[in-house]
């Protein structure tokens, strides 16, 4: 799987947040893209109501682990 650009910047986005202690919300416009890719699922009973699916974690991991492995000095 390839993810573009904003899809990337979204994904390392919801991280860094959820890194920092912050909910990072996916709102209906940026969740259809990464819903059509497994990367993002709908949460009932809230609002904003998508949540990155175990897939869409994975794929986060992945790219920076390679994204590690290029810059290593």
């Amino acid at each position: 799987m390839t993810l573009s650009e904003r899809q990337s910047e979204l994904l390392r986005h919801i991280r860094n947040l959820e890194m920092s202690g912050q909910k990072r919300f996916i709102y209906d416009v940026e969740a259809q893209e990464l819903s059509n890719l497994g990367l993002a699922e709908k949460q009932p009973g809230a609002e904003p109501n998508y949540r990155l699916t175990e897939r869409g974690w994975k794929a986060l991991e992945m790219a920076e682990e390679r994204l590690s492995l290029l810059v290593a000095l």
